[in-house]
């Protein structure tokens, strides 16, 4: 199949669970903590997921403004959170038991998303531009977004101390 295949339909998350439970669509891409609600409360079958594609990443973000006036604050918070990260893999369980009450779900399945979550901080390096490059030359491809982007022109370099 390829995206012409298909027609997408955007919705929300708790939008598109309805849907996909009332089957008015017949798939559903969603991520996790969803991926583990909808798991736990239905039997769904996982018809594809990210197995020999590229990593996927996620990024904390800041205004170019701040990063370029306060690199050193940065980095300490970045410096915390790969702390905070170290601890979080280790502990999926508390982890869990803490989350669960924010985002109102059981301890169970914020379990099974911590298991599932990867956290930590790296430094965006020259194969994590190429992989976001490839991604967002796909999102243009497919019309997506409008206008061609240059991941690199938006790298903020972080120098550990």
């Amino acid at each position: 199949m390829s995206f012409s295949d298909i027609v997408p339909i955007y919705l929300p998350p708790a939008d598109a669970r309805a849907a996909f439970e009332s089957d008015r669509v017949d798939a559903w891409t969603i991520w996790d903590p969803y991926l583990a609600a909808v798991q736990n409360a239905l039997q769904v079958r996982v018809i594809a997921d990210y197995t020999n594609l590229p990593q996927t990443n996620s990024f904390y973000e800041s205004s170019r403004q701040f990063a370029q006036q306060r690199p050193a604050d940065v980095g300490l918070i970045l410096t915390e959170l790969s702390r905070t990260g170290a601890w979080a893999v280790e502990h999926p369980h508390e982890v869990a038991e803490l989350l669960a009450p924010q985002v109102g779900l059981s301890v169970p399945v914020v379990e099974t998303w911590q298991r599932r979550a990867r956290y930590g901080v790296q430094p965006v390096d020259a194969a994590v531009i190429a992989t976001q490059q490839k991604v967002a030359d796909t999102f243009f491809a497919h019309q997506l977004i409008p206008r061609k982007i240059e991941v690199a022109g938006a790298v903020w370099r972080w120098q550990r101390t």
